[in-house]
């Protein structure tokens, strides 16, 4: 066994070299930061211990390791491989934990306390240094000499020089020897590294060894692996003739291999950090085609290949498993991603996983727009609910869930629109027309029965009721103030006004006139006073004036009314051309125009009674009211009429609820369901005549 002890050596260089010349040899390291062994087995590092450290994590402390000195010995014991990572990947590993420590990154290990060396008593008096190459002179050793082997090699690559001590076992026997044969049998032990490197650094002249080591030095320092080829290659180019000629050929290729190896481990990674889009596949196949061309003689081109056929799917499950991560607050964003995956894989090994997750995620939207739909209720708010309404139909489509999202959306943009319709209603102050043509229209463009359009009836049947309210004043006040008249007859207009209208803001208007009649009042002690209230009601209702209720047909355009009509129902209504239409399906004469577009008003049942009995048009004088099935016949059955602005219609089913009189109605529009809805006879609405 040789042992030889070196200092100011680079360790990684070191090892690199004994890899090329594949030597099997133990390594005892030791630096102010402690103490261990490395184990190399035919150029191959297979263990290293190292304090309570073994195997790749000693190996990374060792190479850490700064102000090393090292002891070669030429054997190594058998050993289990617990290191199994290429010797560049491990030396890479160790010298960035050294430039980790350095950096403070992890902590400094404490200095080893230096045990001074034990003084030997043995004289070495005039032992002369010899020359490693050439060896111009021989040293005499004396008979005393002890019986030791050892050879030790000290200096630096930058000192220029090493020189060496041998001593070698002689025999008992007195005499001198010359020791040639010594320093030879030290050469052989240690031919491989300790004289190549002394003789080299000795001279350091521009021999082949000296180039060699001198590139391998530079190598072991230089992190990027083009660049170590380059300067390979470059020896290679200028150094044809050299005996390292073929090692420096064998170590490229171990470069090239290496180089190879640590780019095909990064692929994986490369691909991952790649977006999840279009792109995906062709971007990822770039990236595996690049290696091929740059690493032609790899190992790994054939799995390489193998990557490329799976790039698509490797992306399709990519997708998948983006699509199925549930994103926090944003259910709306996975269920974008669901439906792009299905649009996207059909066929999929996952698509009947992601169709189940698509319709969970459908599912809980929903749920959730039930939820906010009555908070928007509560809130009076509904612009929130519609965004979320319509962001879940784009998402969906328009025929998921259809009847019950668009109900859910009728009603949220019914309640938006009604309170803007408020809002621009009462801009309009005292303009009760303006208002009314304000809530057609909203009437006309809102047919789903919600609760806000029932809400928009009402108001609508409100201003109906002011305009006819303002307009029976102002006749009921034209004839009290016309001196022409009869005061009596006068006095009972006013009269029948109040009764027809108890709740109307005209009231007191109509009350103070008939107070100023005065003298009047004489005369209404009459027998009629002594009836009840009720009866006196009634009978003024029975008495008042046809003309109050009269039909202005002579003034509505009925070419205009029946385009709407002819417009919105086809050819199921025929046109008379005389401002009646017949249904063909029942083959019953209807007017054209209903009491609001007639009359210009709406009538309480009574009223609405008169205006029928009066109604001339067409030629006819047996108009009647209608039946609410009649009336369901025309606007309940496609193709029907169409809603013209009227809120609803009086029908001749009258009936008795206890002592109150009430009548069932019918609201127009296809879309209303066909109810027993029922008013009481002083509520003020419409009618459409009928004959048979």
């Amino acid at each position: 066994m040789t042992k030889s002890r070196f200092q100011g050596i680079s360790l990684d260089s070191f090892l690199q070299m004994i890899q090329m010349d594949k030597t099997s040899c133990t390594l005892r390291v030791e630096s102010r930061s402690g103490s261990g062994v490395m184990y190399i087995v035919n150029g191959e590092l297979v263990d290293a211990e190292c304090e309570d450290l073994s195997g790749s994590d000693a190996a990374f402390e060792i190479v850490s390791w700064r102000d090393i000195s090292f002891e070669f010995e030429n054997i190594c014991d058998d050993r289990i491989r617990k290191i199994n990572m290429p010797l560049m990947h491990l030396l890479m590993e160790g010298l960035k934990k050294r430039d980790d420590r350095d950096a403070g990154l992890i902590p400094e290990l404490p200095a080893k306390p230096v045990q001074p060396e034990p003084v030997k008593k043995t004289d070495y008096t005039d032992l002369p240094e010899i020359p490693v190459l050439g060896i111009p002179a021989m040293s005499v050793f004396k008979e005393s000499l002890p019986q030791y082997n050892e050879t030790v090699v000290s200096g630096s690559v930058n000192e220029g020089a090493i020189s060496f001590k041998t001593l070698e076992k002689k025999s008992s026997s007195p005499g001198l020897k010359y020791s040639r044969s010594l320093v030879m049998g030290a050469f052989a032990a240690f031919a491989i590294v300790a004289v190549v490197i002394a003789g080299i650094l000795m001279f350091g002249g521009k021999s082949d060894e000296h180039k060699y080591l001198k590139i391998f030095d530079q190598v072991a320092k230089t992190p990027d692996f083009p660049e170590k080829i380059n300067i390979i290659q470059k020896y290679l180019d200028d150094n044809k003739e050299s005996e390292y000629f073929q090692k420096a050929s064998e170590w490229l290729v171990q470069i090239k291999k290496e180089k190879a190896e640590k780019e095909f481990r990064s692929l994986d990674q490369q691909i991952k950090n790649l977006p999840i889009d279009k792109k995906f596949v062709s971007d990822a196949q770039k990236i595996l085609s690049a290696y091929t061309r740059a690493n032609p003689e790899s190992t790994y081109n054939n799995e390489v290949a193998e990557k490329i056929n799976k790039l698509p799917d490797i992306y399709e499950a990519a997708v998948f498993e983006k699509a199925s991560v549930s994103v926090k607050d944003d259910i709306e964003a996975q269920a974008v991603a669901l439906s792009a995956y299905l649009a996207e894989f059909p066929g999929s090994k996952n698509y009947e996983a992601a169709k189940t997750m698509y319709m969970d995620v459908e599912q809980k939207l929903f749920d959730n727009l039930v939820s906010m739909s009555g908070q928007c209720v509560e809130k009076n708010d509904f612009s929130p609910c519609v965004t979320k309404i319509e962001s879940y139909r784009r998402i969906f489509g328009k025929d998921s869930r259809k009847y019950d999202v668009e109900n859910l959306l009728a009603n949220m943009a019914g309640g938006r629109d009604l309170i803007a319709l408020r809002k621009n209603a009462a801009a309009l102050g005292d303009d009760l027309e303006a208002k009314r043509d304000l809530y057609n229209e909203y009437l006309r463009n809102n047919r789903h029965d919600t609760d806000s359009r029932r809400q928009a009836r009402m108001d609508s049947d409100e201003i109906e009721r002011l305009i006819a309210d303002r307009k029976d004043w102002e006749s009921s006040r034209s004839y009290a103030t016309n001196n022409s008249y009869p005061i009596k007859e006068r006095a009972r207009r006013l009269e029948s006004f109040i009764a027809r209208n108890p709740k109307s803001t005209y009231v007191p208007d109509a009350k103070n006139l008939l107070a100023s009649m005065g003298s009047f009042r004489s005369s209404s002690e009459s027998p009629s006073a002594s009836i009840s209230d009720t009866q006196a009601s009634r009978k003024l209702l029975t008495d008042e004036q046809p003309s109050v209720v009269r039909s202005t047909s002579s003034s509505v355009d009925f070419a205009r009314e029946w385009s709407v009509i002819e417009k919105a129902s086809g050819n199921r209504f025929r046109n008379n051309g005389n401002g009646t239409f017949t249904d063909t399906m029942t083959g019953k004469i209807w007017c054209i125009v209903d009491s609001r577009k007639d009359a210009g008003r709406c009538l309480n049942y009574r009223d609405a009674q008169e205006y029928v009995k009066g109604l001339a048009i067409g030629g006819y004088g047996d108009w009647r009211m209608p039946t609410a099935s009649e009336l369901f016949a025309v606007y309940k059955n496609s193709p029907a009429l169409p809603d013209t602005g009227s809120s609803w219609y009086w029908t001749s089913d009258a009936l008795w609820r206890g002592v109150n009189e009430i009548v069932r109605i019918v609201r127009p529009g296809i879309e209303h369901e066909i109810t027993n809805e029922t008013v009481a006879v002083s509520d003020c609405g419409y009618v459409r005549a009928v004959r048979n």
